[in-house]
């Protein structure tokens, strides 16, 4: 395949879902193996080009198997009962490119992201090996989420590195058919100007050590963080 765009498909796929869910659950899913080269995939809105995609029907669902220079892993995704299953995702490496590179770049990363409904979505495992942003080496990341009656609890988000260390975990709750989320997090790191400047803000500080902490909640999603509905509590220290 010459270009996908993963973001149009699995909308495609969540309007088809909702249309008639029940009468998709049981149909049985034709294919059973699926191989191919797309040389330009756009997922969350950035692209990973000449990406080697093997896809395998098992009994959970399906396994796929990602290639390509910035991404390399496994993933298992639940079907058909993908909202009371296990996305289990795990990648040796993944690099994550900046999004406002270009002009192009910048109209596509202004693109208002939605996510469904909580009570749609599976329970979640992350562990991915070598975790880079542009040419920063973050670490070791993982996550997990579980189910709970009223969303989504966040158990782990942590990042494991050189350069850094994060523990967070959080929620995404509807109550009286209001979502709020919530995050709290510990950050430390031993060289914070390393840290900037990997994320383009070098020349800032030169070197140091810092450690902070935050509590935040906000109305809406996860994606749906604003600066009006923003509250909680943010420290952070700094170090020679």
């Amino acid at each position: 395949a010459k270009e996908l765009d993963l973001d149009d498909w699995l909308g495609y796929i969540e309007q088809l879902e909702g249309q008639d869910r029940s009468s998709q659950k049981n149909k049985p899913v034709p294919l059973t193996k699926i191989d191919l080269t797309i040389s330009r995939l756009r997922l969350a809105q950035r692209d990973f080009l000449n990406l080697g995609v093997d896809l395998r029907r098992k009994d959970y669902g399906w396994l796929i198997q990602l290639n390509n220079e910035d991404l390399q892993g496994r993933i298992k995704v639940p079907y058909p009962d993908f909202s009371n299953g296990l996305l289990d995702i795990s990648l040796d490496r993944l690099r994550v490119k900046p999004v406002k590179d270009t002009e192009e770049d910048a109209e596509k990363a202004d693109v208002e992201i939605s996510m469904p409904p909580a009570a749609e979505l599976p329970e979640v495992r992350v562990l991915i090996s070598n975790l880079i942003y542009d040419e920063l080496a973050l670490g070791q990341f993982s996550f997990a989420s579980s189910k709970i009656p009223q969303g989504i609890q966040v158990e782990r988000m942590n990042i494991d590195g050189s350069t850094m260390t994060l523990r967070s975990n959080g929620s995404w709750l509807t109550v009286n058919g209001n979502e709020k989320t919530q995050l709290q997090a510990t950050f430390e790191t031993k060289d914070i100007g390393t840290l900037l400047a990997g994320v383009g803000l070098e020349g800032q500080i030169d070197r140091g050590r810092g450690q902070g902490s935050m509590e935040m909640n906000w109305t809406g999603s996860p994606v749906d963080a604003q600066l009006k509905s923003l509250k909680g509590v943010m420290e952070f220290t700094l170090e020679d």
